[in-house]
């Protein structure tokens, strides 16, 4: 069974840039970490690969700074990673990422289950896998919690929806999108992250996936466009109240939560 997973290198908190000019982050030439969703993520695909004897497989797109990622899930105990790095894939917007993953994966052999985290931290749209699954035409699961069982060509996996659980099954290939609190990453040790550092990630470009549009990728193939980039100013202007205006206030509050009945 070859199971892939998703994951995305996002800027370190301390080294965030915006490029005022397109609104995009600039993720060249600053510090990048892994994607802290797509760390349970790895951790519920390598447990599932443990239990039914697959192979995880890796998946990236972004600069050559988004190895930092890959190299953290290989320390973690994938196989094999794969970085989707061309500068005509930058400024790509969810669709536009979509898109392109979805074109490594059909140049692919073949593949079972697809694991991708809830959302991107520095994005924060959580539409990323559904849309990938959609492109690929094959069934997905958001919100999942469990994967059940995989057998007979299929999973079931638990979703939680609001206050509910569902158990469903779906063939495969499939896709499942993992929740944030569904499993804790284990802890990496050292010997395994000095092992990851001698992996050869595989460079993925335009020239080597095949049927790839390039007008459909990248800042070409985005459909949102950032207006306005702009600081929030946090000022604001204020004025000591007397004590008198401070008890005309309390009044008109408590006046205000009777009429509501609250």
């Amino acid at each position: 069974m070859e199971l892939f997973l998703c994951v995305k290198s996002i800027p370190d908190s301390d080294t965030v840039i915006f490029d005022e000019k397109t609104g995009n982050l600039r993720r060249d030439g600053t510090g990048a970490v892994l994607n802290p969703a797509d760390m349970v993520a790895a951790e519920a695909c390598l447990r599932c690969a443990e239990e039914y004897g697959a192979r995880v497989t890796a998946v990236s797109m972004g600069p050559p700074s988004a190895e930092a990622g890959l190299r953290t899930v290989l320390s973690m105990g994938v196989a094999k990673a794969h970085l989707l790095c061309d500068s005509r894939f930058a400024g790509a917007d969810v669709p536009a990422t979509a898109y392109t993953l979805a074109a490594f994966f059909r140049s692919r052999p073949s593949y079972d289950i697809i694991f991708c985290g809830k959302y991107a931290a520095d994005g924060d749209t959580g539409q990323t896998g559904a849309m990938l699954a959609e492109i690929l035409d094959i069934p997905h699961a958001c919100a999942v919690c469990d994967l059940v069982q995989v057998e007979n060509g299929g999973v079931a996996v638990r979703q939680r929806l609001d206050s509910h659980m569902l158990t469903i099954f779906m063939p495969m290939p499939c896709l499942v999108v993992i929740e944030n609190d569904t499993v804790y990453p284990r802890d990496i040790k050292l010997a395994a992250m000095l092992r990851a550092r001698s992996v050869k990630i595989e460079r993925e470009d335009l020239s080597t996936i095949s049927g790839i549009d390039p007008l459909r990728c990248g800042g070409k193939g985005a459909r949102t466009r950032v207006k306005k980039l702009f600081v929030p100013d946090h000022s604001r202007k204020k004025r000591m109240l007397s004590e008198n205006e401070f008890e005309i206030l309390g009044s008109l509050f408590n006046e205000t939560r009777g009429a509501y009945g609250r």
